[in-house]
């Protein structure tokens, strides 16, 4: 991330990396259309090459990550494990 370049900016310039180290699934509408239990092959095919990020959240009594993209697609984390997540 670069420095802001002036007061008005509200935001750093630059790339960044989000991990989902557990579940998770995209969904359109009210489908899910693929995850992270789904082929290498079957997710390159999902994704859509050039989508942008609308907004990020975490939410929920157990946090969970939503990142909504443009084309209305939306990615939610999910701990199918029994515990804290946070623990493992």
């Amino acid at each position: 991330m670069t420095p802001l370049e002036n007061v008005r900016q509200h935001h750093e310039n630059g790339e960044a990396c989000i991990s989902a180290d557990w579940d998770w699934r995209i969904e359109k509408d009210k489908k899910i259309l693929f995850g992270s239990s789904n082929s290498g092959p079957q997710i390159d095919r999902g994704l859509n090459e050039g989508s942008l990020i609308e907004s990020i959240s975490i939410s929920g009594e157990v946090p969970e990550l939503e990142m909504i993209f443009t084309g209305n697609l939306r990615l939610k984390s999910m701990v199918m494990l029994t515990g804290d997540p946070e623990c493992g």
